[in-house]
């Protein structure tokens, strides 16, 4: 049996996505407030630097004596310059003291030494990133966000977050975006096309400040240009020249002149986490949430092909093949024959023959 990775595409479901502080700090929403993407929803004051202060060296005595010199205590706020520890010699030397280099808070003293952490006007806000309402409240850390909507979730990404209208510059999911297609209409909008060719068509897009980018790939020496865009792309099918999926396309088609949300973060170790479009959509009544999907292939699944002469065409699984098949290479390889429903937009109409390590679960 194979496990292979999952890729979903969902039109209508319900999406819920936790927002929290990496530390303690004041949740702004209440239980069941509407938020909007860009609304802060969390806000802690950003930790200072820490300071270690020698006070023995400085004031050229030893610890013992150093900590019976110091002024200040555990907890107790001080400003820079004040004193913080002052050591009166004997036969009446002028005395010599310590200044503290920052305003901050003494956390510790101890051995000759004093530690203080430096206050800061820095914060760290967080922002509900979808448009929905809040359905859990995490003290002192944040909220869990719930909207309705599609769901797609890409291969390769960079950048944050942004929210904007989507626009699609192509008829074809094989149809690669130009820079002359790029105009003032684009400014603030999330643009969508099969795929990208150039560094031109990235420059334009960052010239006329587009929210986002959408694309089936890039070339691979365009990753550092497009991690140093002001704003996130995803590309669904990765790197290279690969047209967007078919039903990835359709739907994003049907979706234009909706706001999506628009997500370029990856994270690969940990928690896994994949760039991903959200388009919130009204609806009646409430979707259930995404099912944990069967991981298992079966006949009739719908899949995505990742490797090979195939590659980036969808369909599903007419049958398993009981026996490993023998490839172009020479060697034999376990598989299932697919029906291609989606290679640019023809459909092929024998199955064709894809090793299981070539596929992936999509829906």
């Amino acid at each position: 049996m194979l496990y292979p990775t999952i890729t979903r595409l969902l039109p209508l479901t319900t999406i819920r996505r936790e927002r929290t502080l990496p530390i303690p700090g004041e949740v702004r929403v209440r239980l069941g407030a509407p938020v909007e993407p860009v609304q802060i929803i969390a806000r802690a004051q950003k930790p200072g630097d820490f300071y270690l202060v020698n006070v023995a060296r400085l004031l050229k005595v030893p610890p013992k004596v150093a900590d019976r010199a110091i002024r200040v205590q555990e907890g107790q706020d001080v400003r820079a310059g004040q004193r913080i520890a002052v050591y009166r010699p004997a036969l009446g030397l002028i005395p010599r003291a310590c200044r503290s280099p920052v305003d901050g808070t003494v956390v510790a003293t101890g051995g000759g030494r004093l530690l203080i952490q430096a206050t800061t006007s820095e914060t760290v806000e967080v922002r509900a990133y979808l448009k929905g309402s809040v359905v859990q409240v995490i003290p002192e850390r944040g909220a869990v966000i719930e909207t309705t909507g599609a769901w797609v979730q890409g291969t390769w990404g960079s950048g944050g977050h942004a929210y904007g209208v989507l626009k699609m510059l192509v008829e074809r999911p094989d149809q690669p975006v130009r820079a002359k297609m790029i105009d003032i209409t684009c400014h603030g909008a999330v643009i969508m096309g099969g795929l990208i060719q150039d560094e031109a068509t990235l420059q334009q897009a960052i010239e006329l400040q587009v929210r986002a980018i959408i694309v089936g790939s890039l070339p691979a020496d365009l990753i550092e240009l497009a991690r140093q865009a002001p704003f996130p792309i995803v590309a669904t099918e990765g790197l290279g020249q690969v047209p967007m999926a078919l039903p990835i396309f359709q739907l994003l088609r049907q979706n234009e002149g909706r706001e999506a949300i628009v997500s370029g973060e990856m994270q690969q170790r940990w928690e896994v986490i994949r760039p991903e479009i959200i388009i919130p959509l009204p609806t009646g009544t409430k979707p259930p949430l995404p099912e944990v999907p069967e991981t298992v292939l079966r006949v009739g699944h719908q899949v995505r092909v990742t490797r090979g002469p195939y590659r980036g065409a969808v369909g599903r699984i007419a049958s398993l093949s009981s026996a490993p098949q023998p490839m172009e290479a020479g060697f034999r390889l376990p598989g299932a024959w697919v029906r291609l429903e989606a290679l640019a937009e023809e459909a092929v109409k024998e199955p064709v023959f894809v090793p299981y390590l070539n596929l992936e679960w999509m829906g």
